[in-house]
């Protein structure tokens, strides 16, 4: 059999092309299935890891932000690694930093293994300052949701993949994230308070413009008070500008934060308790008139209500710049008065009288040619004779005759009139020569002139009065049926008498010509006998009046230099000119128009002492610019514009909604939180070793016209070479001594020493107070010396003696005693109000510098001593009240620049405070519970040193510095107060108060370095 054909023992093919083909199948599978498994390993691993990486990124940045807030650089560090830092966000590239650092460490611990397979996602190594600086272009940071949270986008982030040490898989991812961390808004927020501490008071909204508005209140306040007789020694102190810094710092706090640190809060009302209990123990404070009650925030439940805490004074009518004070005319009324009956300076009563009943008289002519006979023609006497000269000869015949008279002005009342025929016959006599032959001839001719002949008269003009018809003129009759000039036109006869005549004038008229005549003249009529004792009547009512007019100055104006009282009162009166000069429609005769020509004499010589004065004030107040100007204070620009801002504006930052509408709340904490001028006690320990300082503090206040014992005027102006003082001044001092309520034998000597020098300046005014009764009344001598004594009498105190000379308080009891009434008294009156001022401010009334300088320094003294200074309270009428409690106790001196041109033109008196104030948070944070469930986020500024270990080898490199929270700001605080009394300013003999721990420097933080 052959082998072909045995099928014993045989598989089939196709059995065994399906073996081999499971046989194949099975063996790929199996080897498939190890591939298989590696590629979902690394799957698994990048996805792993990628999602991890994505988690730990976002922890990465919520601690790079915690880590941030706690130490923010604010200041790159002066290094390699700080000169990554962009100058104008480092806070921004810091965090920047930090996330990077932070994310590249999250990143390593968020690795993630599969089988063999280990994904990781990484960031570059920074090993160096410029490689840092290129990788940080992978990173931006952004607040999101009103800055309640961080977006941050991470770029280029390298995610890989290793088996075995080998690479499987890569892959480059960019992720954005939100974090809900307010950490740019803790920054932002911080450093915008930062700015508005920064802010000078017209630099915008700030902490400048919050202290002005702050001590604008109680500076003006507690001038007043000063200026109305309370103890006030102080006005602008320390503790003023320390209490109205802080206010305004919390102010600023509320602003940016949208809340003020509540201990901050609890230190200001402690503070401004202690002033009040200040004010109560020196007996002058009352629940309704406590000026710190007034001008401190009242308590609210509502901690946003913002316009609540902006600083007012309760009550409407309390003293401001914007105050309006009413000046009058006064003493310059009087001085006029005085010299308008005196004739000094310009026309007297008497001139303007003799004027008014003058008439100009004019001599009018009028002359026609009626005939004449043609004029003789030459003719030689003989052939060949020549002319060699001609002589002409007049004479004149007057006789009666009509003619035309002169033509009559309406303006002129005719006196006289006459009518000439003039016959004029002219002789010519002629001389001729032939040769050696003289030959003389003669002719005539006649003309004959009608001439009118008038004498008309007009009242003299008189300056400033209204021209009016006078009924009846030039008769018996008028306002006092007086002569009215009735005696004039027969006053006319003279007139032509004393020119030769009326047929002298008719002839020299056609002989001569009309300029040959002495056609202009003067006479003056008899006045009535009562006439100026009737005109110096109405005077007199009208200078009432005129001294009466006042127009309102505000106090603000006065303060810079910016008021001119005079100005605006000769305004006024010229407004109302023609209704004191009381002009009627028609002139009741000579004597009513002579009494309105009084009137308006009178008030121009008042208008034109009030330009004097207006100009004599501008100079002043430019004087007042250049002197503050040499003190640095430019009054014409900063000061007024200071002044002008000095209302602040109400916060406009409150807390803003996060995420779901909830409530982003900071809360600002300062260490310590309130900045007491006083220092931090310098027993805390704890405090000092971690701070180094105990002033946060300091505060420099100039008040700039300190010379209470001399005359601020003199003194700026160099007007006193002699070392004396105004007797008002010395006055006012002198009360301060009598009433200081101590007798040691150096203030005995000292006030006596004083009351000498005083009491010979009231001599000197006693003379010229008896020598005016002398020359205005009818008084006997001993009737004069008694009414003076007597005057005097109504004041025991030397003191009270001059001070009622210098505040006009001292005439009326003159005259009262002199037994003098009705318009005489107010006549006299005037002319001893002028004569006393003249007499106290002469030099004779001065008293010696250094007397008056020693019983103030005894005074200061005594105050120190007794520390008995109240806070002083002013709104309206509590003035007069809380006067007339401390009547007795008060001792006040002199203050203040008296603005005026003359002594008898003060219409103020200004001070200047310059305000300057350092301060800072050795500790400031800010805390808020916006984050992570549960947790609190706080920023602070305390001066640490910021690090992070960027280069991976372990120590920190430093990125800056969490600069400490500081301010400087300087202001200018100016009050005008009105004329009198005791002025204005601190008068306790310290021009510049330094708070302690002035010009110290500023301690620098114990190292700390925070990463």
């Amino acid at each position: 059999m052959r082998l072909a054909d045995d099928t014993r023992g045989r598989v089939p093919f196709a059995l065994i092309g399906v073996v081999l083909l499971l046989g194949s199948t099975t063996y790929a599978s199996t080897l498939a299935t190890d591939e298989l498994r590696v590629d979902r390993d690394v799957e698994a691993a990048m996805d792993r890891a990628t999602a991890a990486s994505e988690t730990a990124l976002r922890t990465a940045v919520s601690r790079a932000a915690r880590d941030a807030a706690r130490t923010p650089v604010v200041e790159p560090a002066s290094s390699n690694w700080g000169d990554v830092l962009d100058e104008d966000r480092p806070f921004r590239d810091s965090l920047r930093v930090r996330i990077y650092v932070a994310a590249r460490e999250s990143f390593e611990r968020a690795a993630y293994s599969r089988g063999d397979v280990t994904a990781a996602a990484s960031l570059p190594a920074t090993p160096t300052p410029a490689a840092l600086e290129r990788r940080l272009d992978r990173i931006s940071v952004r607040g999101v949701e009103n800055g309640t949270s961080l977006e941050v986008r991470l770029r280029n982030v390298s995610v890989v993949a290793r088996q075995d040490g080998d690479v499987v898989a890569r892959e480059t991812a960019n992720w954005t994230v939100t974090v809900a961390t307010p950490v740019l808004a803790l920054h932002d927020r911080t450093v915008r308070f930062e700015q508005s501490l920064a802010r000078g008071p017209l630099e915008g909204p700030g902490l400048g413009r919050r202290l002005t508005a702050r001590l604008y209140p109680v500076a003006w306040a507690r001038g007043y008070g000063q200026w109305g007789g309370l103890p006030v020694s102080n006005v602008v102190g320390t503790r003023h500008v320390g209490v109205a810094t802080n206010g305004a710092v919390l102010d600023l706090q509320q602003a940016a934060f949208g809340r003020a640190d509540p201990t901050g809060r609890t230190g200001q009302t402690r503070a401004l308790e202690r002033l009040l209990l200040d004010d109560a123990r020196a007996g002058l404070s009352t629940p309704e008139t406590s000026l710190l009650a007034s001008v401190a925030p009242p308590p609210t439940p509502d901690p946003d209500d913002a316009e609540q805490r902006i600083p007012r004074l309760a009550r409407p009518d309390a003293p401001t710049p914007d105050k309006r004070v009413e000046l009058r005319v006064d003493d310059t009324a009087d001085q006029v008065f005085v010299a308008f009956h005196a004739g000094e300076g310009g026309p007297s009563l008497d001139a303007v009288l003799e004027r008014a009943y003058r008439v100009n008289l004019t001599l009018r002519t009028h002359a026609t040619l009626v005939e004449s006979e043609p004029w003789p023609q030459p003719r030689a006497p003989s052939a060949g004779a020549a002319l060699v000269n001609e002589t002409v000869t007049a004479s004149a015949t007057v006789d009666g005759g009509s003619a035309s008279l002169p033509p009559h002005p309406a303006t002129a009342t005719r006196f006289r009139t006459a009518t000439r025929h003039v016959t004029v016959r002219h002789r010519v006599e002629r001389t001729w020569r032939r040769g050696n032959t003289t030959f003389e001839t003669a002719a005539t001719t006649t003309e004959r002139y009608a001439v009118g002949i008038a004498v008309d008269g007009s009242l003299a003009s008189l300056a400033g009065t209204p021209t009016r018809p006078v009924v009846p003129v030039f008769e018996s009759g008028g306002a006092l049926d007086g002569p009215n000039l009735a005696d004039v036109p027969p006053m006319a006869d003279t007139f032509l008498t004393r020119r030769g005549g009326v047929e002298h004038v008719a002839a020299q008229r056609v002989l001569e010509g009309p300029e040959a005549l002495d056609r202009n003249g003067s006479v003056t009529g008899a006045q009535p006998p009562d006439l100026r004792e009737w005109v110096e009547a109405d005077v007199l009512d009208l200078h009432r009046t005129v001294r009466n007019t006042s127009t309102p100055v505000r106090m603000g104006d006065a303060a810079t230099g910016r008021a001119n009282p005079s100005a605006q009162l000769r305004e006024r009166l010229d407004t109302g000119r023609d209704a004191l000069v009381d002009a009627p429609s028609q002139y009741d005769g000579a004597a009513d128009r002579a009494r309105v020509a009084a009137r308006a004499a009178y008030l121009a010589r008042v208008e034109a002492r009030l330009s004097d004065r207006s100009n004599a004030t501008v100079r002043a107040n430019d004087r007042l610019a250049d002197a503050l100007r040499k003190r640095h204070i430019d009054l014409d620009g900063r000061a007024t514009d200071i002044m002008s801002v000095r209302r602040p504006t109400p916060p406009s930052h409150r807390p803003v909604s996060g995420p779901l509408g909830s409530e982003d709340v900071f809360v600002p904490q300062g260490g310590p939180p309130y900045l007491d001028v006083a220092g931090v006690d310098r027993d805390d320990r704890a405090w000092s070793d971690r701070y180094g300082t105990a002033y946060p503090l300091r505060t420099r206040n100039v008040n700039v016209f300190t010379a209470p014992y001399g005359d601020a005027v003199d003194a700026v102006f160099g007007a006193n070479e002699e070392n004396t003082v105004r007797l008002h001044t010395a006055a006012t001092t002198l009360r301060a001594l009598e009433t200081a309520g101590s007798d040691t034998p150096d203030l005995a000597a000292r006030r006596d020493a004083l009351r000498t020098g005083v009491a010979t300046s009231l001599a000197h005014v006693r003379t010229r107070t008896t020598d005016v009764l002398a020359d205005e009344t009818a008084l006997s001598e001993p009737e004069r010396e008694r009414a003076v004594t007597d005057a005097f009498s109504t004041w025991n105190r030397t003191s009270a003696k001059a001070l009622a000379v210098t505040n006009g308080s001292f005439v009326p009891r003159v005259v009262r005693a002199a037994g003098i009434e009705g318009d005489e008294a107010a006549r006299v009156s005037a002319h001893l109000r002028v004569a006393v001022a003249e007499a106290r401010n002469s030099e004779t009334a001065r008293v010696d510098l250094e007397v008056v300088d020693r019983g103030a320094d005894a005074v200061r003294q005594l105050s120190k001593t007794a520390a008995t200074e109240a806070l002083g309270t002013v709104v309206a009428n509590g003035t007069d009240r809380l006067a007339s409690r401390t009547k007795g106790k008060a001792v006040v001196l002199p203050a203040g620049l008296p603005l005026l041109p003359t002594p008898t033109n003060w219409y103020a008196t200004v001070n200047v405070w310059d305000v300057h104030v350092q301060g800072y948070y050795p500790r400031f944070a800010v805390r808020t519970r916006r984050g992570l469930p549960g947790e609190t986020v706080t920023y602070v500024r305390d001066g640490g040193d910021a690090a992070v270990d960027i280069d991976g080898d372990g120590v920190d490199e430093p990125l800056g510095r969490a600069s400490r929270i500081g301010f400087s700001v300087q202001t200018v605080v100016l009050v005008a107060v009105p004329p009198g009394k005791t002025g204005v300013g601190d008068t306790d003999g310290q021009g510049v108060e330094d708070s302690p721990g002035w010009g110290e420097p500023v301690p620098q933080p114990r190292p700390r370095v925070a990463g």
